[in-house]
């Protein structure tokens, strides 16, 4: 029986990438109720949930670039979503500097 090696470690990265968004996305919204609900007392989240919106854009975009890599618009869009993981990045270093100072 012939299998494709290749295609299911594809799947298997899109899985991860998956569970990886899934993961993010449900800490990142826990953060952001901890923070509406007391934002004073919770300054320190705030770079914890720029830097976790930069590891969803990374993923993001290696997903997006691994997937595609023959397409330019496809790729163009793994770019920009590496561009907005850089941003969020930085935000992250820079509130994390102004909170921890």
């Amino acid at each position: 029986m012939f299998v494709n090696k290749k295609r299911n470690s594809m799947r298997m990265i899109n899985m991860v990438v998956d569970f990886i968004h899934i993961g993010i996305c449900i800490a990142i919204i826990v953060l952001a109720v901890i923070v509406f609900l007391s934002p004073m007392h919770n300054t320190q989240c705030y770079p914890i949930i720029f830097f976790l919106a930069a590891v969803l854009n990374f993923t993001s975009a290696y997903a997006r670039m691994n997937r595609f890599r023959l397409g330019r618009s496809r790729s163009a869009s793994g770019i920009a979503a590496l561009v907005l993981g850089g941003f969020f990045l930085i935000l992250a270093i820079i509130s994390g500097l102004s909170v921890w100072r």
